[in-house]
């Protein structure tokens, strides 16, 4: 109970904190503990016996909020995700599209890393059965980021990058590249990415992140 508590507490206090966290100068070591605590936050508690419905409810809930809290960090939490991908322990449990699932912490890290860098593509894979004209699509975090080697590699090569570079050059990937599967191309689809591409390169206004359950 007493986890708990400190959970909520965890997520009273960054829910009040600005959300522009990447704008905020930062001590290196005060940043990396927040980060370090959110993702501790994310392992689900094992409740008492008797515990009711409702309380566990809310105890998702909030580890739901810590999951948006650490999201909202951006590239200042990429290291820490990526230190975690591999984190076997059980998290939250939520609707992933075709029915519940149970995440692991190193779900949540790598859907950290998915939902800012292409959010335009998670919402398209939510399903088991998404509209034909996204098939295409292919998806760079699955690429590029899939195993903690290939993670660590990718993070040497873009740390000096801020959300908004990373993701033109991810977008430049995947409308320039194709899924595995054996459909035509949309060029309604493309050019409606290739549209997003050309208003991120002139607003410089990184998109918002999505968040890898249905809502």
């Amino acid at each position: 109970m007493r986890r708990l508590l400190i959970i909520i507490s965890l997520v009273a206090v960054v829910s009040s904190a600005p959300i522009a966290h990447a704008k905020e100068q930062r001590d290196p070591k005060e940043r990396a503990a927040k980060l370090n605590a959110l993702i501790e936050n994310l392992v689900l508690v094992e409740l008492p016996a008797g515990t009711s419905t409702e309380a566990k409810y809310a105890h998702n809930r909030e580890m739901l909020k810590v999951w948006m809290a650490l999201s909202d960090f951006g590239v200042e939490a990429f290291p820490a995700a990526i230190d975690h991908l591999q984190d076997k322990r059980t998290s939250f449990t939520e609707d992933s599209g075709p029915t519940d699932e149970t995440w692991t912490v190193g779900r949540a890290c790598f859907d950290v890393l998915y939902c800012n860098l292409e959010p335009y593509n998670w919402g398209m894979y939510s399903s088991s059965i998404p509209p034909e004209k996204y098939w295409w699509r292919p998806q760079y975090c699955n690429e590029f980021l899939n195993t903690p080697k290939k993670a660590r590699e990718w993070l040497a090569a873009h740390k000096s990058k801020p959300l908004v570079d990373l993701q033109i050059e991810v977008l430049e990937w995947v409308t320039t590249h194709r899924s595995e599967r054996k459909v035509e191309i949309s060029a309604e689809d493309r050019q409606k990415l290739l549209d997003r591409l050309v208003t991120l390169k002139k607003t410089r206004k990184p998109l918002e992140p999505a968040v890898p359950w249905s809502k």
